[in-house]
This record gives C-alpha cells, sequence and structure tokens, in this order.
C-alpha cells in the first residue's frame, strides 16, 4: 500500500504543479500580452478580473494537494530526518531551499492577486496608466523563474 500511496501522492503532486505552474506561465505568456494588446480600458480589465477568478479555485485546489502530498512526500523520504534537522544532509538542504522559494512564491501569489484586482480597478477607470499591468507583468515573471528554480531544486534533489 505504502508505494501505492506514494506513486498516487508523487502523481497528484506533479498535477497540481502543472496546474499552478501552467496558470502562471499561460499569465505571462500568453493572457497578458493578448489582453494589453486587443483590448483597453473597462474590456481589459473585466477579461484579466475573469480569468483571474477563473483560476482562483484552481490555484487554491493546487495548494491544498501540496500541502497534504509534500508532506506526505517528505515524511516517507528515506533522507528525512525530522523536523528541526534542516541541514542534516544534501536533500534537506535542497528541500529547504525549495521550500522557502515556495513559501516566497505562495506570498508573490497573493500579491499578484491583489495586484491584478487593483490593476483592474484602474484599468475599469479608464486611467491612462499601464503601470499596474506593468507591474503585474513583472510580477508574474518573477513567479514563473521561482518556478523554475522550484523545478531545479525538486529535480537536484531526486534520487537515482
Amino acid at each position: 500500500m505504502s508505494d501505492a500511496l506514494i506513486f498516487l501522492s508523487k502523481w497528484l503532486h506533479m498535477v497540481a504543479t502543472v496546474a499552478l505552474l501552467g496558470f502562471y506561465s499561460q499569465l505571462g505568456i500568453v493572457y497578458l500580452p493578448f489582453l494589453i494588446k486587443h483590448f483597453k480600458g473597462v474590456e481589459l480589465g473585466t477579461a484579466l478580473d475573469e480569468i483571474s477568478d477563473r483560476f482562483l479555485a484552481w490555484i487554491i485546489a493546487a495548494l491544498i494537494v501540496f500541502a497534504v502530498t509534500g508532506t506526505y512526500l517528505m515524511v516517507s523520504e528515506d533522507s528525512y530526518t525530522g523536523l528541526g534537522h534542516l541541514f542534516a544532509n544534501t536533500w534537506t538542504i535542497l528541500i529547504v531551499s525549495k521550500h522557502v522559494l515556495v513559501l516566497f512564491m505562495a506570498v508573490l501569489g497573493v500579491w499578484i492577486t491583489f495586484a491584478v484586482k487593483k490593476g483592474v480597478l484602474a484599468v475599469k477607470s479608464d486611467a491612462p496608466s499601464f503601470e499596474p499591468l506593468n507591474r503585474i507583468r513583472w510580477m508574474v515573471a518573477l513567479m514563473n523563474i521561482s518556478a523554475l528554480l522550484v523545478l531545479l531544486l525538486t529535480a537536484l534533489a531526486q534520487k537515482d
């Protein structure tokens, strides 16, 4: 049963990764550039708001899946030496570094959500400034760079 549970946990963890990182990469690479190019004012704000709202439930679900499966996978790992032994071996150093970055990404995700809402309000007010949208683009780019680093740390922590 343990092998099946580990397999299921790894699969769900990867599905959540695809959902979460897929959203932010698509937001930065596809949605924002398209919306900014083809929509202005209220239409742009409405479209951005709707996209953000549609993905929110998926983001929350992915975070819950991460917490549950990640905890199980961590404690079932042979290299795990217990909660307080953060630098016991290479694996724990990589995993601690990864989770510090993941916490940063969670905070950044909340910040992006608030920035989207604030940016939507600014755009909907027909203000000529694109500053909120440029800020959102930079935050999404930072999220995507962080995601690549998390994936790198995860790959480095994998055993043969």
